[in-house]
């Protein structure tokens, strides 16, 4: 699991993914392909497309990621809490997988249907997942101010979150599908 982060927020964050990743591996690792992209209904994502999907939307960041993570960003050795900022805040009510409602992915966020993923797929989820987690503990470990960086949304560069809201959209909504995958799961099973 590694040291704690001196950031708490970027603490949890990491544990959150942490315990996806530990999840996916639980959950998923001895399904066969075909059960991978099962699909409880046409309209309804299998396992393989939530992963599909979470990899397309960190496609959009992952480029600007270390260009944000650098020694020479802003910094904030104080690691003062962090603050939610306009947008993400919004963004993080779309993605919150505390709540009941289904909001739609963005259609160029969509992962392409009727496709049958290899199950390396899980490897390549489980690898981003991974990542996010370097860059977390890159940016506590160059003490980068997590309230006054910021990046582009998935969905257009019109829109910036702050690295905290960033990360933690990243943690929330990788949980929001893996309670999906794991209800796709339990329907097939059924």
């Amino acid at each position: 699991m590694g040291h704690p982060l001196t950031h708490s927020h970027l603490n949890q964050i990491k544990e959150d993914l942490q315990g996806v990743i530990e999840e996916v591996k639980i959950s998923f690792a001895s399904l066969s392909q075909e059960e991978f992209n099962w699909k409880p209904s046409p309209e309804s994502w299998s396992v393989a497309e939530c992963m599909k999907h979470l990899l397309i939307v960190y496609s959009k960041y992952q480029p600007q990621l270390p260009q944000k993570i650098t020694p020479h960003a802003l910094k904030d050795t104080a690691h003062s809490p962090h603050k939610s900022g306009f947008m993400g805040s919004i963004f993080k009510r779309f993605v919150n997988p505390e709540k009941k409602r289904k909001v739609p992915a963005p259609k160029g966020l969509q992962p392409p249907s009727n496709s049958d993923y290899p199950l390396s797929l899980q490897q390549d989820f489980i690898q981003y997942l991974e990542e996010v987690i370097r860059f977390v503990e890159k940016t506590d470990e160059l003490s980068i101010n997590i309230n006054k960086v910021s990046i582009n949304s998935s969905v257009t560069s019109l829109i910036k979150f702050n690295l905290g809201d960033y990360f933690e959209i990243e943690s929330m909504h990788s949980r929001l599908h893996l309670a999906q995958m794991k209800r796709v799961k339990q329907k097939m099973n059924q």
